[in-house]
């Protein structure tokens, strides 16, 4: 017998979105085990939908006498129906054209690296860009700077990018490439790494190579808009189907890579057959923040595509030693990390959020960002104002319990990564052993609980802990760490576990989640899958039409498959 594809249905049936047009169902799937996220009925055997709205579900037989002549039925084999996944935070875009370098261990050292990069650049055409991703432990070694890398690769552009994101260490080529000198200033909320005592800080002195923060952000887009609009378009498509793969449906897309309107422009084009929401992302200069940006106009409210939200990014991550922390780091002596933005530019971004009424963004890890940023919105507005614009914190690892209540108050929503929990070794290097044990790997219900938030996951795709609202970051970023060397690349498999864990808590507070979703959070989207793995064939995507409704529910149909990760050791060379 033929098996059947998985199918992902982006809209739940949302009591605020509930009515729709009179008329037969267009599309009926009967014989499954339907989740309805009611918890006084959360399964079913059939689902009936018209247009972008879920209209009924119920029995099999029940919802067959719904059907009309153009009813088209689909029997899903005793398959489960399970709301589809909003990745809520994740960084697609144009991919960097070059070669990119895979080391042996997953978390190469500085002699691996090395290595390979010199093997590399034997093997390609002079002139070929060469990138690696690395971890903690090149970042630590003082000896990886551009001086290194030009004896290794003196003439191709060459790029190590930590894989948090939030550092690089570039050569003498990359740089010539991207026009940056030893004059060059440091952007507002970015550093250029400089030899000590050559000069200046902040906009003079010999340049090692290294940036950081908004530095090395402007420098990347610079890269990732050089990128031909074909394979751009390419590379978000790809994306997008894996992400469909996975029973993802929506996409909220930070968009560091590129301007808002090239992003728009990019992905309009390329027909993605899920939702896709662009989230503004203002780069900064020396004298300020570039806000054209932020002036960007949403081209489909409510739609496939949607552009709002503004993010920016107040500290790093403790991979760098960036993340703002109350206590000092046990591996620098009296380094607390650093704030990116000084005050008065927080109390601006803040104030442009209440006058925009755009869902504010803002990237805060260490618990010393995440206390200025919570007092800094409580004294620019009344607590209620903050409820209804529901700012959020992304991800927030050392949101601690003495900040919690203002959170709450505040109704700011936590959008957490559980990949952040899963380098206890790296936390346990940079923090005492009280302030590592708070970043330990566990499951996310145990994390949050012992911070003082029980953990209550909601119906849809949005659990939340308690009234700071949670959402799970599942899927993709895992497995592409996987890919590019996560120290703990083999953790990326747990996406699909905690995708169940999180399924499985989600019928007790569903009636209090029958809303419209929050700004991009499209919450009751559906996935059908055999058990809690499948391996679903390969039918193409099919787009269902866009919704009409504000309230963002329509549905989409894609299929899904598995992948598999392979654990990944570390190895302890070191440069001599």
């Amino acid at each position: 017998m033929r098996r059947l594809p998985a199918v992902a249905l982006t809209a739940l049936a949302l009591a605020a979105c509930a009515r729709g047009r009179a008329g037969p169902p267009e599309l009926i799937l009967t014989g499954g085990r339907i989740f309805t996220a009611d918890p006084v009925r959360p399964w079913a055997e059939a689902l009936a939908i018209r247009g972008s709205r879920i209209v009924a579900v119920g029995t099999t037989d029940s919802l067959r006498r719904l059907a009309g002549p153009r009813t088209r039925m689909r029997d899903v084999g005793g398959r489960t129906v399970i709301p589809g996944l909003n990745d809520a935070h994740a960084h697609p875009g144009p991919e960097l054209r070059g070669t990119k370098l895979a080391t042996a261990t997953g978390d190469g050292g500085l002699l691996e690296i090395a290595r390979s990069l010199a093997a590399a650049a034997r093997l390609r055409p002079r002139g070929t860009w060469l990138f690696a991703t690395v971890g903690d432990r090149v970042l630590d070694d003082q000896r990886a700077n551009r001086f290194l890398l030009d004896s290794i690769v003196p003439d191709d552009p060459v790029v190590l990018e930590s894989w948090s994101g939030h550092t690089a260490v570039l050569n003498s080529a990359t740089l010539g490439a991207l026009g940056i000198g030893h004059g060059t200033p440091d952007p507002l909320g970015g550093h250029y790494g400089r030899v000590p005592g050559s000069g200046g800080g902040g906009g003079g002195g010999v340049l090692d190579g290294r940036m950081t923060e908004y530095a090395w952000w402007n420098a990347r887009r610079r890269l990732a808009s050089a990128v031909p609009d074909s394979a751009s378009r390419a590379d978000f498509r790809r994306f997008a189907e894996a992400a469909a793969r996975f029973g993802i449906t929506t996409v909220q897309d930070m968009n560091t890579a590129l301007s808002t309107a090239r992003a728009v422009a990019l992905v309009r084009a390329a027909d993605l057959p899920i939702r896709w929401r662009v989230i503004r992302f203002p780069m900064t200069r020396p004298e300020g923040r570039d806000l054209a940006d932020t002036r960007s106009a949403d081209p489909h409210p409510g739609g496939m595509l949607d552009v709002s939200g503004t993010k920016y990014i107040l500290d790093g991550t403790p991979v760098e030693r960036g993340a703002a922390m109350r206590r000092p780091y046990a591996d620098r002596e009296g380094w607390h990390g650093e704030l990116d933005f000084p005050p008065e530019t927080l109390q601006a971004i803040i104030r442009e959020a209440l006058v925009s009424r755009d869902q504010l963004m803002v990237h805060a890890v260490g618990d010393s960002a995440i206390a200025v940023l919570l007092r800094s919105l409580a004294a620019a507005a009344p607590e209620s104002t903050w409820r209804a614009l529901r700012p959020r914190i992304e991800h927030g690892d050392f949101l601690a319990p003495d900040l919690l209540p203002l959170a709450r108050r505040l109704g700011v929503v936590v959008v957490q990564n559980p990949a952040h929990f899963s380098i206890p070794e790296l936390m346990h290097r940079r923090f005492a052993p009280d302030v590592a044990s708070a970043a330990q790997h566990e499951s996310l219900p145990q994390h949050h609980a012992r911070r003082g938030a029980p953990y209550e996951p909601r119906g849809g795709a949005e659990p939340r802990a308690s009234g700071a609202g949670l959402h799970a970051r599942l899927g993709l970023r895992g497995a592409g760490r996987a890919r590019n060397g996560h120290p703990r690349a083999g953790d990326a498999g747990r996406s699909r576990r905690l995708v169940a864990g999180h399924l499985h808590g989600t019928v007790g507070r569903a009636a209090e989640d029958r809303e419209c979703a929050d700004a991009g959070g499209r919450e009751g989207d559906i996935r059908r899958r055999r058990g809690a793995v499948s391996r679903q064939g390969n039918d193409g995507l099919l787009r269902c039409p866009p919704p009409t409704s504000r309230c963002r529910c329509s549905h989409t149909i894609a299929t899904s498959s598995s992948t598999k990760s392979r654990n990944c050791s570390d190895s302890d060379c070191s440069v001599g």
